[in-house]
This record gives structure tokens, sequence and C-alpha cells, in this order.
């Protein structure tokens, strides 16, 4: 579970990386880490 969830993670983040929203994805990944 703790893989898979890291793995999603890399994955989601390196997509907002090659987009112009990854400052925005940055923010919002800080806002929910605490939430999960």
């Amino acid at each position: 579970n703790d893989s898979r969830e890291v793995v999603q993670q890399l994955m989601d983040e390196y997509r907002a990386a090659t987009t112009k929203d990854y400052i925005n994805f940055g923010s919002a990944q800080m806002g929910q880490t605490e939430q999960t």
C-alpha cells in the first residue's frame, strides 16, 4: 500500500512538473499531506 502510494505520488509529481500547474500542484500537495 505505502509503496504503491509513493509511486503514484511520484507519477503525479512528474506529470505536474511537465505542466504549468507545477507550482499549484506543490501547494496542493502540501495542503493534502496531513489530510490523508
